[in-house]
């Protein structure tokens, strides 16, 4: 699937993404007709996905609540973490639906909301069939305003992997890491305020999906 044109918020995501430092947001796009993945994160850690370094997609859940997150290794030993429990029932909806196309555009925003790379992310059957029995229905997720149950699971999300090292699991994650390639024909267009950059970029290449626990 090639990409060709950049995102555009909708109001309420641009609300969001305004009053965050760094967020994600699996929404539809194009009047719902196609599907987008929207991060926003450091610009730095922008340049190192364009440079090379791998990128993650996280799925936790504890009881309803739905944890979503992405990390960068841009800094190996200090890698970023962004994540969030998802609580609109259109983002539900297209995580849902991108799961069952396998496939879903990735766009990256910067600390001005400018979006400065894509590119297309997917998945082989048997992982996007994981992920989805992992979540389990759609219809049981947590939607709503955000209260202190849903603080304490995403605490758990966010120290998930430190809380491992030290032999506790409060939460079960799945993740899927996508990793620099030159073997398909996708790759990131970078785009600067001003200008296209024409050069293409890394592509990123799926691995398998894999419990925390390994």
């Amino acid at each position: 699937m090639e990409i060709e044109n950049m995102h555009i918020p909708s109001e309420r995501i641009s609300r969001e993404m305004n009053g965050e430092e760094g967020a994600l947001w699996y929404v539809p796009a194009n009047g719902g007709e196609e599907l987008a993945l929207l991060v926003k994160m450091p610009t730095t850690s922008i340049k190192a996905l364009i440079a090379g370094c791998s990128l993650r997609l996280f799925f936790g859940k504890k009881n309803s609540y739905l944890c979503v997150g992405v990390q960068i290794s841009d800094i190996p030993s200090s890698p970023i973490f962004i994540s969030k429990i998802q609580t609109e029932a259109e983002e539900h909806d297209a995580l849902f639906r991108a799961l069952k196309k396998k496939n879903i555009p990735l766009f990256l925003f910067s600390e001005m909301d400018k979006c400065l790379a894509w590119n297309n992310l997917e998945l082989t059957k048997k992982d996007a069939y994981d992920i989805l029995n992992y979540i389990g229905e759609k219809s049981e997720l947590y939607t709503g305003f955000f209260t202190s149950e849903m603080s304490h699971a995403l605490d758990c999300f966010g120290y998930h992997l430190i809380l491992q090292i030290l032999g506790l699991t409060l939460i079960q994650c799945l993740y899927v890491e996508y990793v620099p390639t030159s073997e398909n024909g996708a790759s990131y267009m970078a785009i600067s305020i001003v200008t296209i950059i024409h050069t293409p970029l890394q592509s990123m290449k799926r691995t398998r999906v894999k419990h925390l626990s390994e």
